[in-house]
């Protein structure tokens, strides 16, 4: 089950998501789900009420069809969502910006300074959509959200990076079909915030 690029198994092992322990009714938002978004629809079938957020997702009901950036926010009021998570996009390329190290993903673009600001706007979406309690689990893990410390630090969010269990090195150039080169331990790990009451 799944799609080539992102395959339903290898989103849940990276997120950390038991689909079997998830609460019936539970609010999910996944950022960035993609054209083929198959964990919404996984999510769904299990009686978790999720959705999807992406320039590309499909037009069906429980999809927005839009990008998060500055300025432009996420369609749902504040503490919509028990979880919050986002797999790959829009990090991939922005967590290098920040970092000052080239990415070779084209399909995400060019990369400086509006991927920054785009990843911290969707850092800080998820925050003000997230209840308070509530977790946004992003793969791959964002070390430099450190970056963003004083913000998050103001708004009560734990930041926690967390190993993926079982991954490896080797495992991230094998399923994504790239080099990696000295970033690939960023891909061993997810982060987790926790927004507090």
């Amino acid at each position: 089950m799944g799609n080539k690029e992102r395959p339903l198994e290898v989103q849940l092992k990276n997120l950390g998501l038991n689909l079997a322990s998830l609460p019936t009714g539970m609010k999910m938002l996944d950022v960035a789900c993609g054209r083929d978004p198959i964990l919404v629809g996984a999510l769904r079938a299990l009686g978790v009420n999720a959705e999807g957020l992406d320039p590309d997702a499909p037009n069906m009901p429980f999809y927005m069809r839009q990008a998060i950036a500055p300025g432009v926010p996420i369609p749902r009021a504040d503490n919509s969502y028990d979880q919050v998570i986002c797999h790959h996009h829009p990090f991939l390329s922005a967590e290098y910006s920040i970092l000052g190290l080239t990415r070779f993903f084209a399909i995400y673009g060019s990369h400086g300074k509006l991927e920054a600001e785009q990843a911290r706007a969707t850092i800080l979406e998820s925050v003000r959509v997230v209840k308070p309690e509530g977790k946004i689990i992003i793969y791959p893990g964002l070390d430099e959200l450190e970056k963003l410390a004083d913000e998050l630090d103001s708004l009560n969010v734990k930041r926690v990076l967390e190993r993926v269990e079982g991954l490896r090195s080797e495992d991230a150039y094998i399923s994504y079909g790239t080099s990696l080169e000295s970033t690939a331990s960023s891909f061993l790990f997810r982060t987790i915030l926790t927004k507090s009451k």
